[in-house]
């Protein structure tokens, strides 16, 4: 595994390390993705809301499968920061959230992820 990129920053702030980073290709893929997510939510109306019934992270559209590999490759330069050196095992799930003028989600959170 290679070094983290130069553009990453580690902001050591109470007991909590905050990675920051730019993706490379970003602007490229967030026009992509954002045309994909359009076409699955022209075919799903409740897709923000329905996030349980499907995984957007294990389609294989070259734009998620970018995401993908960008939220590993993350992961692994996280960890490798908080010094952690012995195998671990992730899985990822994410869906997308399209919020149309109104829309709104209420306080909440997100137990063991």
């Amino acid at each position: 595994m290679d070094d983290p990129p130069s553009t990453t920053e580690f902001l050591e702030l109470w007991p909590t390390l905050l990675m920051r980073d730019r993706l490379p290709g970003c602007e490229d893929a967030n026009r992509a993705l954002e045309s994909e997510i359009l076409r699955i939510d022209s075919e799903h109306s409740d897709l923000t809301t329905d996030y349980l019934s499907g995984n957007l992270l294990i389609q294989e559209h070259p734009a998620i499968s970018w995401l993908r590999e960008c939220i590993n490759q993350a992961t692994i330069v996280y960890i490798r920061r908080l010094g952690i050196d012995y195998q671990l095992d992730w899985q990822l799930q994410g869906w997308a959230n399209v919020n149309r003028f109104g829309d709104y989600h209420n306080l909440h959170n997100h137990p063991h992820a």
